[in-house]
């Protein structure tokens, strides 16, 4: 089980934000979002709530439960752009993959860590975020100890168009430690799991490949770039990754699909 256990962090500006714990909580009024350490309300927790909840949120609608208690690491005081890896932790929650610590010392290991970042509609759309640049290099130093313990770290960000600024964090920060993987989203689908996530193969992984946005005109299309980085990420279902590997060398039965992500990328 512990191959199968992941750590999430929200990706902030100021630094990631661990999730610590979710439970079930039907004694509350509302859902609750917690800084652990100081066993204050976060200065997201009336947010929450409404993402949660049956009338105004998402969660509830496919796990029939609308009070939870979510502990985390630190205070987020963003108020956009944390939804997705609260979305992403209550999957794994669901899915009894989520490792949890807690204030006593039982830490539960784990044999991967996720990032995140975005805003998750009630339509399940995942909204572009900013300062993608500045949320990868605070991880830095997260994606470093995970590196050397030789651990997988997925960043997952919404599907949209970056700047010059946050391509260059990406490429850098892809170059600095092969252990990250990008995975962009455009939607998420409670009902397929996120499973564990593991290193991504050398073979797996393209680079630099040119393609026209398909929304773009054709004058548009000769002047604008597209950049892919791939991650391989293991999915029995497909649901969590944009655009799968084209045929080529088939894994071996006991290994898990990998599949490619792209990140647009404007000139």
């Amino acid at each position: 089980m512990v191959r199968n256990k992941s750590a999430v962090y929200i990706a902030t500006n100021q630094g990631p934000v661990r999730i610590m714990r979710i439970t079930e909580a039907p004694e509350l009024k509302l859902s609750v979002a917690l800084v652990t350490l100081l066993r204050k309300k976060s200065s997201i927790s009336d947010g929450y709530h409404d993402f949660v909840c049956l009338d105004t949120g998402l969660i509830a609608h496919h796990t029939l439960v609308d009070r939870y208690e979510l502990q985390l690491e630190k205070d987020i005081e963003q108020p956009r752009g944390w939804q997705l890896g609260v979305f992403i932790g209550h999957q794994l929650f669901h899915q009894q993959n989520l490792a949890t610590n807690d204030t006593e010392g039982n830490r539960e290991k784990y044999g991967s860590l996720i990032l995140a970042a975005g805003d998750v509609d009630k339509d399940r759309s995942v909204r572009p975020v900013k300062d993608i640049a500045c949320k990868l290099r605070s991880a830095g130093p997260l994606i470093l100890e995970a590196q050397k313990n030789g651990m997988p770290v997925t960043f997952y960000l919404p599907r949209q168009d970056v700047g010059a600024e946050d391509e260059e964090a990406i490429r850098s920060m892809q170059e600095r430690y092969p252990n990250l993987h990008i995975a962009s989203m455009e939607r998420v689908d409670f009902g397929t799991p996120l499973p564990h996530l593991t290193a991504a193969r050398p073979e797996q992984t393209t680079s630099a490949l040119r393609r026209s946005r398909p929304e773009a005109s054709a004058s548009q299309t000769r002047n604008r770039r597209v950049f892919w980085w791939s991650a391989a990420i293991t999915l029995p279902y497909a649901a969590m990754a944009i655009f799968a590997l084209g045929e080529g060398d088939s894994p071996a039965p006991s290994e898990r699909h990998g599949l490619n992500t792209q990140i647009y990328v404007s000139p």
